[in-house]
């Protein structure tokens, strides 16, 4: 479920352009993409850092039991979030940094 009360907030009010550490205030789990292209629309943005995290997916050999392992932690951690069994909710947010040179994108994951 998109949850744009709790974990959408919590993605929005991480993002400081001048202190870009991401860290969850709300215990969820956070997943950052950030371009350099500034002329890209937040929502692309936003589709571009989905397919990086589903991209990580190429990183690990992940057989049928598909376990959160530390070769999933180090090399797929953002597709991890995205796909974990027990997420209920998830939200997220692009911000434009144009002094900093970078738009990012953050999502926040329960599970």
């Amino acid at each position: 479920v998109y949850d744009c009360a709790t974990a959408g907030k919590d993605a929005y009010d991480i993002i400081d352009c001048a202190n870009p550490s991401y860290n969850s205030k709300v215990g969820l789990a956070v997943s950052t993409y950030t371009t350099r292209n500034l002329n890209l629309p937040e929502e692309d943005v936003l589709k571009e850092a989905m397919s990086k995290w589903y991209d990580q997916l190429k990183n690990v050999d992940l057989d049928e039991d598909a376990k959160y392992d530390g070769n999933v932690q180090t090399s797929a951690k953002d597709f991890a979030n995205l796909v974990i069994g027990d997420a209920t909710m998830v939200g997220c947010s692009v911000k434009t940094c144009p002094k900093e040179g970078y738009t990012v994108a953050v999502c926040e994951f329960d599970g």
